[in-house]
């Protein structure tokens, strides 16, 4: 399939990699919380009209936009697009979801698992570890599907609560469901701790394989 073009503030890009290319040059180079000015600001707003709930974040109106870290609920304190409206309220915009699929249905789903992953939060950090990676020999997104399919309720149907401002995570809209789910997981996931540059080059291809038994 032949790369389709994405233009950003006047500027064509042949790829969206390439774009995002750009994105992430500025955040690495512009300091946190400097505005940003020229093309540099031309690109984060012209990158902000492909995002899917850009009349949400921009609000009463756009009137700045510079680079802060990203949001708490976020870990590693990662420079991130923040935009200033015109009442003085902020909000952090995300390069990657301006960026990212049109399809409505695909994007359900990521925001699904995003709020799965935050209802677990708890019982990831009871196993976190400085320098590691909390890993699920069972992968997350099986656990997911089981959960889904135990439940009788399809992650299309699934409610979300609004994201709000300063925040990247979606949550359940019922918090009934939201403990049900952290039910599921935590009597079946079973959770490992692994070094930081482990997890992130490890590929399972069955994570069957993956199980040892412990003496």
């Amino acid at each position: 399939m032949a790369a389709i073009p994405i233009q950003i503030a006047g500027v064509t890009y042949p790829t969206k990699k390439a774009a995002m290319a750009k994105a992430r040059q500025i955040l690495a180079e512009i300091p946190i919380g400097q505005l940003l000015m020229g093309a540099d600001r031309a690109f984060a707003v012209g990158l902000l009209e492909h995002h899917p709930n850009r009349i949400q974040k921009v609000g009463p109106g756009l009137a700045e936009v510079y680079i802060s870290t990203s949001p708490d609920d976020i870990p590693g304190n990662h420079p991130c697009f923040w935009l200033i409206r015109t009442d003085g309220s902020r909000t952090d915009f995300s390069f990657r979801r301006c960026l990212g699929t049109k399809n409505k249905s695909a994007l359900k789903r990521s925001d699904v698992i995003i709020a799965m992953r935050h209802a677990i939060r708890a019982q990831i950090r009871r196993v976190e570890s400085p320098g590691h990676h909390v890993d699920h020999v069972i992968p997350f997104a099986e656990l997911a599907e089981a959960f889904w399919l135990a439940s009788g309720i399809g992650w299309a149907v699934i409610e979300l609560a609004p994201a709000g401002d300063n925040t990247a995570v979606r949550q359940f809209a019922d918090p009934e469901l939201a403990m049900r789910w952290a039910e599921f997981h935590d009597l079946l996931a079973v959770l490992r701790v692994v070094p930081a540059e482990v997890n992130l080059t490890r590929n399972i291809d069955n994570w069957k394989d993956q199980i040892r038994c412990v003496d």
